[in-house]
């Protein structure tokens, strides 16, 4: 397999978390959400900074592949961190070069911190949808892939991150579970609208537990999210 990752997370996931601690190694070089603008330029949704992102970054999506993902780096490792739901409108057959990690978080806690940010997510919204796509994609097609839990990280970051390693045959690096506090020359322009929490963290924060009330439109969404997340964490390491 190649030393191409990508990982296909939905938003208010530890994607980001996840993004630092892979750009600790000194082996990888990491790329943030090279797809955000093609997803913005295709659905027309009006996300913080929309008019800076696609100005900035460019917006379609089959080239942004060509030229970015299925580049050759001078690292032994390049590291795309990409939501699931930017696959709109994309020719997926460049997933057979890459190797795929789907990060899964509960779709509860993903619509109680999406609230925080934009009020009442879609289903397509908090990726979900998307990954279940992707999770079919990779068996229609058996391509491998490997399934990761948010919480599961959060819970031992080192042991799994050590299985994460292994799995994606690729040393495990101890300096994965440390960065520096504060934003990163790595971030997208539109971190200061959704980094803030992870900017003020050292390491994998610990997993908090608190009780959560969704509206009756997110609960909805979350009936027809948890049985696609119920499937796709069957496949988790």
């Amino acid at each position: 397999m190649s030393n191409k990752i990508c990982l296909w997370s939905g938003p208010r996931n530890i994607s980001t978390a996840l993004m630092y601690s892979f750009n600790s190694r000194k082996d990888t070089i990491v790329f943030d959400e090279p797809l955000y603008a093609h997803y913005l330029k295709v659905t027309g949704l009006r996300h913080p900074g929309y008019n800076e992102i696609i100005n900035f970054y460019c917006t379609n999506g089959n080239k942004i592949v060509d030229d970015l993902i299925l580049k050759d780096y001078n690292m032994p490792i390049s590291f795309f961190k990409l939501m699931s739901h930017f696959i709109i409108d994309l020719n997926l057959t460049f997933l057979k070069k890459v190797n795929n990690i789907l990060l899964l978080r509960h779709p509860l806690e993903v619509i109680s911190s999406y609230n925080n940010v934009i009020k009442n997510p879609s289903l397509r919204d908090i990726g979900l949808l998307d990954q279940f796509k992707l999770f079919n994609f990779f068996k229609n097609n058996h391509i491998p892939f490997i399934v990761i839990e948010s919480k599961d990280i959060l819970k031992n970051p080192g042991f799994k991150l050590k299985e994460l390693c292994e799995a994606l045959n690729i040393d495990y690096d101890p300096r994965m579970l440390k960065w520096d506090k504060g934003p990163k020359n790595i971030d997208g322009i539109w971190a200061k609208y959704w980094y803030t929490s992870v900017h003020n963290t050292i390491g994998f924060s610990k997993p908090k537990t608190r009780k959560i009330k969704l509206s009756s439109n997110n609960k909805l969404v979350y009936e027809e999210a948890l049985k696609l997340y119920q499937i796709i964490s069957k496949s988790k390491i």
